[in-house]
């Protein structure tokens, strides 16, 4: 199978304001996709932001809607904007685990289950609250059937949860891949969660934003093998003249076969 992952720029993130252009880009995102026969595209977490559960429900159903035009998986990340709101700190950020109510979310669909889209909450955001994940929350497969094989899609923040890990290793016989939708490049840290995944025998992705021209593709191969590249395959929002301001984020996809 084909996929796309990559990096995103930060215009637009965060702010609700700005999902009619984000939507937008994400149609020219698959329609650039769609020559490169790609099977599954995924977007970093938050790369839309929702105000409430009824307009995530109905961004979420756009975004299928334009897959399944193109005939395309995807796995795009929505944030309800109570995140970036106080009192949001780690004390409440650990209430919410708990509750198995974190308010972050990755919106997939496939053709192979075209009746089907899942809607899967994030679960733990750091390694020293992972223990607070509710044990029915940690035991649910994520697996999404694309083209002729397996993916299991993560959010963000489990990469470094160990028990996630271990269920997903469990059943590495039957994925070819995982993949994680991270938020920020910035003090990223899921490269390591990611190597050690890939040590025990899984090839694993990330898309995420970043402000940086080049930003690192990240790619980790069985036994931790790293393939990992500045390079993209495809291009939207390039460098613009001078003195001209940028309107849409840039984006940089790489397209793996794994």
């Amino acid at each position: 199978m084909r996929i796309a992952t990559g990096t995103v720029g930060y215009l637009g993130y965060s702010d609700p304001s700005k999902n009619g252009m984000l939507l937008a880009l994400y149609r020219r995102i698959l329609d650039r996709s769609s020559l490169y026969r790609v099977d599954l595209v995924c977007l970093p977490g938050g790369y839309l932001q929702v105000k409430d559960d009824t307009q995530k429900d109905e961004l979420a159903a756009i975004l299928v809607a334009e897959a399944k035009k193109r005939n395309i998986a995807v796995a795009v990340g929505i944030d309800l904007s109570a995140k970036r709101q106080p009192p949001w700190d780690h004390n409440y950020e650990n209430i919410l685990i708990r509750h198995y109510s974190l308010p972050l979310f990755a919106i997939c669909w496939t053709p192979k289950q075209d009746n089907v889209s899942n809607c899967w909450r994030e679960r733990s955001t750091r390694h020293d609250n992972a223990s607070l994940v509710p044990a029915h929350a940690l035991s649910e497969e994520r697996r999404l059937p694309v083209q002729d094989g397996w993916v299991e899609i993560l959010m963000c923040g489990e990469i470094f949860n160990q028990s996630i890990r271990s269920n997903i290793v469990r059943h590495k016989e039957n994925l070819n891949a995982a993949i994680v939708l991270g938020h920020e490049s910035r003090g990223f840290r899921v490269w390591n969660g990611m190597k050690i995944l890939s040590k025990q025998g899984l090839i694993t992705l990330c898309s995420v934003h970043t402000e940086r021209k080049g930003g690192m593709k990240f790619r980790y191969d069985p036994g931790g093998v790293c393939r990992s590249t500045q390079d993209a395959d495809i291009v939207l929002n390039a460098d613009l003249p001078a003195k001209l301001s940028r309107t849409e984020p840039r984006v940089e996809l790489k397209i793996w076969d794994v």
